[in-house]
């Protein structure tokens, strides 16, 4: 039902490691040089994890409204990430500040 549960995290682009082989970021940004963190949670800094895991649970079951989607941006955003999301009030798009929608795979 909610896709972004299954998976989500870091719209770190993977073009290149770093010297201690984490992910960097794609120099020079671009259309689809990040991913979606929501559909690669693996990726994701264990903050931004302890945010969606607990808006994940209030999806699940059915009692998150646009207010706590509200409140769930505003949390992710204070600590450099944001997202979109949809009329039916899905979250999609997890990135970090300053990336475009449009600069993630797929989108």
């Amino acid at each position: 039902m909610i896709p972004f549960i299954l998976g989500a995290l870091a719209a770190v682009g993977l073009s290149e490691l770093s010297k201690r082989g984490k992910p960097k970021m794609a120099d020079g940004g671009g259309v689809g040089t990040h991913l979606d963190l929501f559909e690669n949670y693996e990726m994701m800094p264990k903050n931004l994890k302890k945010i969606v895991d607990k808006y994940s649970r209030k999806y699940e079951s059915s009692k998150m409204d646009y207010r706590d989607t509200e409140k769930f941006l505003k949390e992710v955003e204070a600590i450099g990430y944001t997202f979109d999301y949809y009329l039916d009030n899905e979250p999609y798009g997890l990135r970090p500040v300053g990336v475009k929608l449009n600069e993630l795979e797929g989108y």
